[in-house]
């Protein structure tokens, strides 16, 4: 008895379409990396103006919880703060604070009495009780090497597959059908 031509010997197929997936999964992994920390932020912000201070709370908060961390201080820089803005690409806090024209930045996971990185303050500016502030951020273009490691991980993940697919189809043939399973020669 021979096994037909076209079925895989035992390893062949099976070790390559492995280690495609289990490579091309780890760079997507390392890839998306890069992205995850943008996904990974989403948290409610709230700007407390009685109390000079912003509450951050879980995204998915309801009822009556504690904040997640809470940034206070009127000497720091917060004076009836009465809008923010998160620059999740930088990791920044932006705060409009109504009482003394100006706007701070803090880091996004700053709490307690911390002092701004940067005040935007002054006669130049124009600002004048401000209410709102909006930052627009689009997210960073990938670099040359990490548009690489996309493409090789696209190419490994589909090499994976092809080969686990052409194993899988070679093995569902020889085992569907029992005269292509065994040949008497």
């Amino acid at each position: 008895m021979r096994r037909s031509q076209g079925t895989p010997v035992e390893g062949r197929w099976r070790l390559p379409a492995i280690f495609g997936r289990v490579l091309g999964l780890a760079l997507l992994v390392g890839v998306a990396g890069h992205l995850a920390p943008a996904w990974g932020q989403d948290e409610l912000f709230v700007t407390n103006q009685d109390s000079h201070s912003a509450t951050v709370y879980f995204r998915t908060a309801d009822g009556d919880v504690t904040p997640v961390r809470t940034l206070v201080g009127g000497l720091r820089g917060l004076s009836d703060p009465s809008g923010l803005s998160v620059d999740t690409v930088h990791n920044e806090l932006f705060v409009a604070n109504f009482s003394t024209p100006s706007v701070t930045v803090y880091s996004r996971t700053a709490s307690g009495d911390t002092g701004p990185t940067r005040t935007l303050s002054g006669g130049l500016t124009g600002l004048s009780r401000p209410q709102f502030v909006a930052v627009i951020v689009s997210a960073p273009i990938p670099t040359l090497s990490e548009w690489a490691q996309i493409g090789m991980a696209a190419l490994l993940v589909l090499g994976g597959l092809l080969a686990l697919r052409r194993s899988s189809g070679q093995a569902l043939r020889s085992f569907g059908k029992p005269q292509d399973r065994l040949r008497s020669g």
